[in-house]
């Protein structure tokens, strides 16, 4: 196979080109994120298949999906795009020892608690340090930490079932709490566990990774209830 000369002939607008093809979907929202024509934006895609000698996307009445190839490439595309935005940001840093800036990652609980607070104090302890957010969810983010264009996650993160090479590191704990309304036999006196077993609970689902903590505890705790029920959650960490 004849070489490519990648090193020679790819463009940095390629580059940005498929990234923005891949995330959007759809050759026009890409074309609206880039400030390009469609057109334009086709005629890129073109030259970038012709220098790789591969397709990475196939064309459909709706949306554009990537082919295999195409994962692969635009994992690469990213991670240099990642590289030379550090680059960047590094070279900043040499204009004042406490200026930079911090790519955060942030689960939706964790961005309307924890988060605001933390920024806060640390806007007031280094106010040349500048933080750039991005909300999602625990699959949107950990890729794109592993390609560097984050530096830390922070919301609730459990261990993988197989080792990714992440140093997890606890921030707070979170409670588990019992709800029950004003004047309930519950709570006439000190609560006790052998009390819970008298009374049906609302659990969350088995689905769940806050559904799976709490049964995890039942068990500890020998408490078998009469006849749990098991309610859906719509709180934004059962979604991480």
């Amino acid at each position: 196979m004849a070489r490519r000369y990648l090193d020679q002939r790819l463009r940095l607008s390629l580059l940005r080109a498929v990234d923005a093809v891949e995330a959007q979907g759809s050759l026009l929202k890409a074309s609206v994120t880039l400030g390009i024509s469609q057109p334009a934006l086709t005629k890129n895609l073109q030259e970038l298949e012709d220098i790789l000698q591969l397709r990475l996307f196939d064309r459909h009445s709706r949306e554009v999906i990537p082919t295999p190839q195409g994962n692969m490439f635009v994992g690469a595309a990213r991670r240099i795009l990642a590289d030379l935005h550090r680059l960047e940001e590094d070279l900043d840093e040499y204009v004042s020892l406490s200026s930079g800036t911090v790519a955060v990652g942030v689960l939706p609980v964790a961005a309307a608690g924890v988060l605001p607070g933390l920024i806060a104090r640390l806007r007031t302890s280094h106010p040349n340090i500048k933080i750039r957010l991005q909300q999602g969810r625990t699959t949107d983010l950990v890729p794109l930490l592993a390609s560097g264009e984050l530096d830390l996650i922070v919301g609730r993160l459990y261990e993988p079932a197989l080792p990714d090479g992440f140093k997890r590191e606890a921030l707070w704990s979170e409670p588990i709490a019992i709800f029950a309304r004003s004047g309930h036999p519950i709570f006439s006196e000190r609560i006790r566990v052998e009390f819970l077993r008298h009374y049906d609970l609302v659990l969350p689902t088995m689905g769940q990774r806050v559904g799976q903590e709490i049964e995890h505890l039942l068990a500890r705790l020998h408490l078998e209830p009469t006849a749990p029920l098991r309610q859906a959650l719509t709180t934004s960490f059962a979604k991480c």
